[in-house]
């Protein structure tokens, strides 16, 4: 049951991922490769934790959503996974001298 419960809230993180728009990330000097490199880095890097977060949920409490069986709570603990992963791989590529890149087209 453990492993059907992780699965679910693996995918349940995947698909809300989808839905939210991804930062654009620049450094002066660096290559479009290298920037590619670095961001599935950093996005294995956190997948790793939010998983390991989700596997001591399941082991204090049973289950990944804290106890909170309903739906909500399901999509709950989804964003809240989420978010978690997000702000880690902001912080990962700022670490490694990234920025995100500004929203504005230049002006012609």
């Amino acid at each position: 049951m453990h492993a059907i419960a992780k699965t679910l809230c693996v995918l349940a993180l995947i698909s809300a991922a989808g839905c939210a728009g991804q930062t654009q990330w620049q450094q002066p000097g660096s290559d479009d490769t290298r920037l590619q490199s670095d961001l599935t880095q950093c996005r294995r890097e956190a997948a790793r934790k939010v998983d390991e977060d989700l596997d001591r949920r399941f082991d204090a409490h049973g289950d990944p959503t804290m106890g909170r069986t309903s739906s909500f709570g399901s999509r709950m603990a989804a964003y809240d996974a989420r978010k978690s992963e997000r702000a880690l791989v902001d912080r990962c590529m700022r670490a490694r001298g990234y920025a995100p890149a500004d929203k504005e087209k230049p002006k012609q």
